[in-house]
C-alpha cells in the first residue's frame, strides 16, 4: 500500500462557542487548509480516507466559565470510543489556553473529531484550532 503524503488539514473555530454542552463536538468551523479532502467543516469530523499513522493537534482558549466549573476538558476522539490514546486537554482559568497533540493508527473510513466533558464553557475562537495530518 501506498500511504499518501496529500492528507492534512487545519481548521479554526470561526466563531466564539458562548456556553458547551457535554459530549458536545466541536466544530472547527473555518477550514484553511484540507489537502485531500478529508476534514468536513460542517460536521467537525475527520474521515481517514486511508489506513495509516496520523497526528492530530489541538489548541484552544478558554474565554469564560460557570463560576461553579473552573476548568474546561476536550478530547481527541475516534468514532466514539473513549479507550483509546487520545489526550483530554483542560485550562485552569478563564483566558487559559490549552495545547495537545496525539498519534494514532487509523483504519480507512475512521472519524476522528474534537468533544467536551464539560458543560457551559465558553471557547474563544481566535485562539482555537484543529489540525491533522498522516505521517508518511
Amino acid at each position: 500500500m501506498i500511504v499518501s503524503d496529500k492528507i492534512a488539514f487545519l481548521a479554526y473555530l470561526g466563531s466564539e462557542i458562548n456556553g458547551t454542552t457535554v459530549d458536545q463536538t466541536i466544530v472547527f468551523d473555518d477550514v484553511h487548509t484540507n489537502l485531500g479532502g478529508a476534514y468536513n467543516g460542517i460536521t467537525g469530523m475527520f474521515t481517514a480516507p486511508e489506513a495509516g499513522t496520523y497526528v492530530f493537534s489541538l489548541t484552544f482558549m478558554l474565554r469564560y466559565t460557570a463560576p461553579s466549573l473552573n476548568y474546561c476538558e476536550l478530547y481527541i476522539r475516534r468514532n466514539n470510543d473513549f479507550d483509546i490514546p487520545v489526550r483530554a486537554l483542560s485550562t485552569p482559568e478563564p483566558n487559559g489556553t490549552a495545547s495537545g497533540s496525539t498519534v494514532m493508527y487509523l483504519s480507512k473510513g475512521d472519524k476522528v473529531y474534537v468533544t467536551t466533558t464539560t458543560s457551559k464553557s465558553y471557547i474563544r475562537s481566535v485562539y482555537s484550532y484543529f489540525s491533522g495530518y498522516i505521517l508518511g
